[in-house]
């Protein structure tokens, strides 16, 4: 069973995560806290805990008899900020399930500390399998410096990490460089994918800043070809890259 405190917690990224994409809009009230405590199936007294963190972040502002009303991450911020893998595929997302396969502390992996800037510091990773339906399409590690070990460890496999990181860290994410490369899927990605070893999948690395240029994370993930496609969209001199969910198998 989970502790209130941790509860609370929950239910403060999950409310800020839903701020950032832009299902609570800037400047809108919020539901209200009873409403809030049903969906989330606890107490009003936690889902108050969870507006304090809310309102002490500049988020949202209480006002007695009118609501909880959304103060930060005005349309210009948003757009500002950097989308995550689920966030990038709209409404696509609401079919994208997270399963977490494992969490590490405490990692030796050079590449990944040298591409988040700590030199040869241990990292903290966490490993995730996503499914589209009921279909696994990625295989995703990701790395902080193990200093932001919480990070991890608090994440929900409901929430996006970004929002998370953006939570402890009090940043925005809003620069990445990847490199995608096709490569043949190991004996343990095959199997977590659901296709056979030395499949052609895509591979991408990809490095996340916040506005400063600092890098806080670190992305390995491994994609099945015949359902993730890369998509580039553009608007005048605007060009936009994003991943998409392939509609059906391909021959």
């Amino acid at each position: 069973m989970k502790t209130p405190g941790l509860r609370y917690h929950e239910i403060a990224l999950e409310i800020r995560a839903r701020i950032e994409d832009g299902r609570y809009v800037f400047g809108k009230t919020l539901p209200s806290q009873a409403a809030l405590a049903d969906e989330f199936g606890t107490t009003v007294m936690t889902v108050r805990q969870a507006i304090r963190v809310l309102e002490n972040q500049g988020l949202i502002e209480s006002k007695h008899g009118v609501g909880i009303f959304v103060t930060g991450l005005s349309e210009e911020h948003r757009a500002f900020q950097l989308k995550s893998f689920s966030q990038s595929l709209g409404d696509a997302s609401q079919l994208l399930k997270t399963e977490i396969l494992e969490r590490q502390e405490s990692l030796d992996y050079p590449r990944a500390a040298h591409s988040l800037g700590a030199g040869f510091e241990k990292v903290s990773a966490i490993r995730r399998l996503r499914l589209f339906g009921r279909h696994p399409i990625v295989v995703q590690i990701s790395y902080v410096a193990q200093k932001h070990w919480s990070v991890i460890r608090d994440y929900m496999p409901d929430s996006s990490l970004y929002s998370t990181l953006n939570t402890h860290l009090h940043t925005v994410i809003s620069q990445a460089s990847e490199k995608l490369t096709a490569i043949a899927a190991d004996t343990d990605v095959a199997e977590l994918l659901d296709i056979a070893p030395g499949t052609a999948c895509l591979f991408s690395e990809r490095v996340s800043k916040d506005a400063s240029g600092n890098p806080v994370l670190f992305d390995q993930a491994y994609m099945r070809s015949d359902r993730v496609e890369l998509a580039m969209k553009r608007n005048g001199k605007k060009s936009e890259f994003q991943y998409e969910i392939a509609e059906k198998e391909k021959e």
